[in-house]
């Protein structure tokens, strides 16, 4: 009997730990759940059965277990990707050609403005419809403006005024659109032959002139080559000419030469015969006694005057 009263004992016992173990164990966990931090990147406003309170929370706040709990709005940077198809109609340039598009969107909600999120637009899915559809309207009417050849160099200009007309639009929601850019074009197929096709007719064309070019360089090379060889030519001749011109003149200053040479040899010649002619007179003159002489005298082979045997006077 004493075994049977104790064992019915330590039942009760466990059965007392067991129901003071579990509420306490309920106690701190809803305790624990009960606290929520709010990090300085978000924003948070207390729910208290599906009633909002008109106050932003940041930092650790505390909530009524099962009654309260917290819609917190993240004001991270969202970037969405958005695509202008050209399957399924894409915009249409200025001189009527099917574009597509792709292109980023960041965007984030206005922490100024987060009970208009609260109270407008519970489903926050629908901001994220309303940024895209606005800013795909936006794309669409910027890339009218522009022809399909115009759109590549103006692309950064075309997402710029994408983003200002979207952000525009988008000034009575929630939102702050903080950037735009495009990443890529899509055309036709046909438009696309076609730029192939012009793109081969220029590379022919490219190639002709080139070929035009080279032959255009060789022709001028041997005018240049022609044209040198000509004065070549010609300051050959030139140079012959005056060689021979200079040879002309050299001969003639030479005959000149000789012909001077000679006359001088003459004059002298003949100032020598007269000075010889003179001397003779002299001495006929101082030999003559009066008696008829003749005036012709000897000369020996050196041109001398052969001395004759004076007649003496009787």
């Amino acid at each position: 009997m004493r075994s049977k009263g104790m064992k019915l004992n330590n039942l009760n016992l466990d059965i007392r730990k067991l129901f003071t173990g579990v509420p306490l164990t309920i106690i701190l966990i809803l305790l624990w759940t009960s606290f929520t931090v709010i990090s300085p990147s978000e924003r948070a406003v207390r729910v208290t059965l599906g009633d909002p309170s008109p106050k932003v929370l940041t930092g650790l706040q505390f909530k009524l277990p099962f009654i309260q709990q917290f819609r917190k709005y993240d004001l991270q940077p969202t970037t969405e990707d958005m695509v202008v198809d050209i399957k399924q109609g894409g915009a249409v340039s200025s001189d009527n050609q099917i574009i597509g598009a792709s292109s980023k969107i960041v965007w984030t909600y206005d922490a100024t403005r987060i009970m208009d999120i609260v109270n407008k637009y519970p489903d926050t899915d629908r901001l994220t419809q309303i940024v895209n559809n606005t800013v795909y309207e936006a794309l669409k009417a910027e890339i009218g403006k522009y022809t399909i050849f115009e759109l590549a160099r103006n692309a950064q200009k075309i997402a710029n005024d994408t983003r200002s007309a979207a952000v525009t639009k988008l000034a009575p929601y929630p939102i702050i659109l903080t950037q735009f850019n495009l990443t890529n074009w899509d055309w036709s197929e046909e438009f696309d032959k076609r730029i192939n096709d012009t793109i081969a007719a220029q590379q022919q064309v490219a190639q002709a002139k080139a070929v035009a070019d080279r032959e255009e360089q060789v022709q001028r090379a041997q005018a240049i080559k022609a044209e040198a060889t000509a004065k070549a030519n010609v300051a050959i001749a030139q140079g012959d000419k005056q060689s021979a011109e200079l040879r002309r003149d050299a001969k003639i200053a030479e005959g000149d030469g000789i012909s001077k040479y000679n006359a001088a040899i003459a004059q002298n010649r003949d100032l020598e015969l007269e000075f010889r002619r003179l001397e003779i007179e002299k001495l006929r003159v101082e030999r003559w006694n009066g008696a008829s002489v003749s005036t012709y005298l000897p000369l020996n082979a050196a041109g001398s005057i052969v001395q004759l045997p004076t007649t003496e006077k009787k």
